[in-house]
């Protein structure tokens, strides 16, 4: 299947919806060049720039405040890395934990596991919001979370240690068999 690239309309479409005002032409110019018009690149771009607080209001909508200000490697994957690490150490062990548990996980398991590791429910529950307000996780109608997408939960499970990682599974496998 050969799906087409996002347009600059479609682009604009979504940079309106996440940033809740008009965009500049030259912002959607930038993403569009540099996203390819990926649907997901170009969402996860513009929130990358919100985060970094790149965008500003200009006389013709929101705009990019430099191209300059735009240092990254070009992939997906490094603007998924960038937006993670901007995230809490918290909050990305909390997701690596999520990530270990699998695409879909439930947040009392989740807490257990935390607790088990000395963290407190509400302020793993805080956590949870945070990532969720960041387009990081969404809850379904089976009060399960997931992963916006599987590639953010790759990239979380690619840069830990190999023995954080087996730590963390140990954690999940005695959680799930208490």
């Amino acid at each position: 299947l050969n799906l087409p690239p996002i347009t600059e309309d479609g682009i604009a479409q979504l940079a309106t919806s996440i940033l809740q005002q008009t965009p500049d032409p030259h912002l959607v110019d930038s993403i569009q060049k540099a996203t390819n018009g990926n649907p997901f690149y170009s969402e996860q771009f513009l929130y990358y720039l919100l985060s970094k607080n790149l965008i500003l209001t200009s006389e013709h909508g929101l705009a990019i405040t430099s191209d300059k200000d735009i240092k990254l490697g070009g992939t997906l994957r490094d603007i998924l890395l960038a937006r993670l690490d901007q995230m809490d150490i918290l909050v990305k062990d909390m997701l690596t934990l999520a990530a270990v548990i699998g695409p879909y996980f439930d947040a009392a398991l989740l807490f257990e596991v935390l607790k088990s590791m000395g963290g407190n429910t509400i302020a793993a529950e805080s956590m949870l919001k945070e990532a969720e307000a960041a387009e990081i996780i969404h809850i379904n109608q089976d009060n399960l979370y997931y992963f916006q997408h599987s590639l953010l939960r790759e990239v979380i499970l690619e840069v830990q240690m190999h023995s954080k990682l087996q730590s963390f599974h140990k954690l999940v496998a005695e959680t799930m068999e208490a």
